[in-house]
């Protein structure tokens, strides 16, 4: 995932999660607007999840907001927004 054209975020575990609360996630994203434990991506045999953990100003997928506590497959070229933050979910 890439927030910026510089900034890459490897994903490197079955549950990975995304916030602000840095001792609770893996990828901090210092944004207010971003819930402390705001999203969880998941890898299942090759397959990525991102689920929205009701956070308050939500997810979007490919400008579609998810709904809280709901699996949503991601593949490889999706736009995941997590609040006002914008990344490119990309395979490697």
């Amino acid at each position: 995932m890439t927030g910026s054209p510089k900034e890459e975020i490897p994903i490197n575990k079955k549950e990975f999660l995304i916030g602000r609360l840095e001792d609770m996630v893996d990828c901090v994203v210092k944004n207010i607007a971003v819930g402390k434990v705001h999203a969880l991506i998941t890898e299942r045999n090759g397959k990525y999840y991102l689920k929205d953990l009701n956070s308050v100003n939500g997810t979007m997928l490919n400008d579609i907001k998810l709904q809280c506590n709901e699996e949503n497959e991601i593949n490889d070229g999706d736009r995941i927004t997590f609040a006002n933050s914008d990344y490119l979910f990309v395979l490697r």
